[in-house]
This record gives C-alpha cells, structure tokens and sequence, in this order.
C-alpha cells in the first residue's frame, strides 16, 4: 500500500491549523504567571484567535473559489507563520492577543478550503480515504 503524498499534505494542514488554534490553552497558566494577569485576561488569548475564525471563516470559501484553493492554501499557510512568530515573541498581553487574532483570521484558509480540496481532487468513492479517514 502506498501512501499519497496529498493525503499526507492535507493531515499535515489539518493537524498543523487545529495544533496553532488549541495548544496554547496548555499554556494558559504558565502564560497568566508570566504576563502577571488573572484568568480572565489570558483567556482572551484563546477568545480572540476563535473570533477571527469565526470572523473569517463564513467568505474563505468563496474567496477560494475565486482565487484557487491551491493557492489560498499554500498563502495562508506561509503567512500564519508570520502572527506565530509575532505571538512567541510578544512582550505582553494586548500584543499577544492582537497576534492570535491574526493567526484566527489566516487558519480557516487552512483546513477547510483543504477539506475542500480533497473534495475536487479525489473521486466520489474515494473522499473519505483522501481526507485520512
């Protein structure tokens, strides 16, 4: 059995979207001691990534069909790095949440126009298989 290289590029995007949406909730308490707030403040950093996608995610779908999803893909994924490195580096809570805010914005580029995707390139039949089902 051969493994498709497409279907190891679409669990990659996936896995890779959902890990930069909720691994910082991991880091919550540890964030909360180092930016010296309570909870309620860093839990903004989580509010606002999932605002930006809820913000975003209702016209990816449409500017992927315009633009191509190949390249709304392969965009969006470049340039999450850019919020990713703005958030690691952030020197306080404003900054941080302002980063996950644009990180939110770029991820529904990510793995829904890729569910997609699959949908175009894989036969009826074989969909399930293709998105790593």
């Amino acid at each position: 059995m051969s493994i498709d290289p497409r279907q190891v590029a679409i669990a990659v995007a996936g896995f890779c979207a959902f890990l930069n949406l909720y691994s910082p909730q991991a880091l919550l308490p540890a964030l909360a001691r180092e930016f010296d707030v309570g909870p309620a403040g860093i839990s903004s950093i989580m509010t606002a990534g999932t605002l930006a996608i809820a913000l975003t995610a209702p016209f990816t779908g449409a500017v992927a069909d315009v633009l191509g999803r190949k390249r709304v893909i392969s965009a969006a994924m470049l340039a999450v790095v850019l919020p990713m490195i703005g958030a690691a580096l952030a020197a306080n809570v404003p900054a941080l949440i302002a980063w996950r805010f644009l990180q939110g914005l770029l991820l529904p580029p990510i793995f829904p126009v890729a569910v997609a995707y699959v949908g175009d390139e894989w036969p009826p039949a074989d969909v399930g298989r293709g998105a790593g089902v």
